[in-house]
């Protein structure tokens, strides 16, 4: 499962491989789409909408949900703030 979620955080850009030895890769950093995701999913209230949203619509891409949480974020912002983003 761990591998399954590492190649899927690889093939939506947010992260970066090392490789440790010739057999292993590990997790070398975040890409910076990475830490936006993670920042976004950081509000309680955005993570849920994410959630909710995936399900909603059966299932979708780490990349596609880094952009739902990113526009829930942005959302959140702009209602606190008043500011259209």
């Amino acid at each position: 499962m761990v591998t399954y979620f590492a190649k899927s955080c690889l093939k939506s850009k947010l992260k970066k491989i090392g490789f440790l030895s010739s057999e292993n890769a590990g997790v070398r950093r975040l890409t910076n789409a990475g830490h936006e995701y993670i920042e976004a999913i950081r509000s309680d209230t955005v993570w849920t909408k994410t959630k909710e949203a995936t399900a909603a619509v059966g299932g979708m891409t780490l990349g596609m949900m880094r952009d739902v949480a990113i526009a829930y974020l942005k959302q959140e912002v702009s209602e606190k703030l008043g500011v259209k983003l």
